[in-house]
């Protein structure tokens, strides 16, 4: 037995047989075995699909349909629209803010009485040929009622070149003094440091009172100025009753004109004008006592020179009146009667009573 060498290992012998193989070859002196091969192969190319030309690979291609869909052609279409329109927003924009047709030539203002035409203007910030669109009426407004006479404006344009301004002025109808406060005398006495302040229609104060805005007006007295810092709706419901009173009282005009209108709890004095008498009613029932004054009036034969102070503020008994007659000054002093002579004392003052 032969010893083989590790890790080399001998094929194995083949037995030869009778036959021996003998190689075919082909009429063209060529192995068959490499025709076949080659007949093979070109089957293989004959039976391998043809790749399609470019034109139609791309026709099938996802983005050869993306551009051709109906979605892609709208959003485009709505793209150029939303410019175009941006565009035509723009230069319209440009035109009304820009053209002279629109400038400013024409301020229509309501009249005035304490406001004049200049005023106005200046302080609605207004100067001819000022773009109409570039004017806002809320500004307008916001810097005119910033004055103390206008209560309310209304603005609005008239294209091209005309702008509106309706003016709403308060109207003052009676003043008022708080208590504590010393009316200023006539020389000194400025806007700045008058203690009285006007009153609208409504019952609200609006500002301060010069001596000339305190003519041919009703004072109302007896506020303190502390209430209406802590309590500014009581105090207006006071200013409102005063003047329901001053209208009731002013529907007669035979009655005498008042100067001031004071308040003392439940009981309401009215002070006359040109003459020096008060008048002091219960603030109930008003109209029933006003008609009492009234009777008296017309019924008494002293004048109301020579009286001091009426009352009717008698809760129990509306219909009661008290009449204080002026005291009658003191007579000069007599020579001393000569003796024989018959004098005597002077009656005492005694108040008049009226049922």
């Amino acid at each position: 037995m032969k010893l083989r060498r590790p890790g080399r290992e001998t094929p194995p012998k083949r037995r030869t047989t009778g036959v021996v193989p003998v190689r075919p070859v082909s009429r063209e002196n060529r192995p068959i075995q490499e025709d076949a091969s080659g007949a093979a192969e070109a089957g293989q190319k004959l039976d391998r699909p043809s790749r399609p030309p470019l034109g139609e690979r791309l026709a099938g291609s996802g983005l050869v349909r993306i551009l051709k869909s109906r979605r892609l052609h709208f959003g485009i279409a709505g793209l150029l629209f939303s410019a175009v329109l941006a565009l035509g927003a723009y230069r319209g924009y440009r035109y009304l803010y820009h053209s002279p047709h629109f400038g400013l030539k024409h301020v229509e203002i309501s009249p005035t009485y304490h406001v004049d035409r200049e005023t106005i203007i200046a302080m609605a910030g207004l100067a001819h040929g000022q773009n109409l669109f570039g004017i806002s009426p809320a500004q307008v407004r916001k810097r005119l009622v910033r004055h103390p006479w206008i209560r309310s404006v209304t603005v609005s344009r008239t294209l091209p070149d005309t702008l509106h301004i309706e003016i709403t002025e308060h109207e003052s109808v009676a003043a008022i003094l708080f208590s504590g406060e010393l009316p200023c005398r006539a020389q000194s006495c400025s806007l700045e440091n008058s203690p009285f302040y006007l009153i609208n229609t409504e019952g609200e104060i609006f500002k301060r009172a010069t001596p000339e805005e305190l003519r041919q007006k009703v004072i109302i007295t007896g506020v303190h100025r502390d209430l209406f810092h802590k309590n500014p709706r009581s105090v207006q419901r006071v200013i409102r009753r005063s003047l329901d009173l001053l209208k009731l009282y002013q529907e007669n005009p035979s009655r005498p004109e008042l100067s001031e209108i004071h308040h003392a709890h439940d009981v309401i004095v009215l002070f006359l004008k040109n003459v020096p008498c008060a008048i002091h009613l219960e603030s109930t029932d008003l109209p029933r006592r006003l008609g009492y004054l009234d009777d008296l009036l017309a019924k008494m034969d002293l004048p109301l020179e020579k009286i001091r102070v009426i009352y009717l503020d008698d809760r129990e008994n509306p219909s009661r009146i008290v009449v204080m007659p002026e005291p009658e000054p003191e007579p000069e002093p007599e020579p001393e009667p000569e003796p024989g002579s018959a004098t005597g004392p002077v009656p005492p003052m005694t108040p008049v009573m009226a049922q």
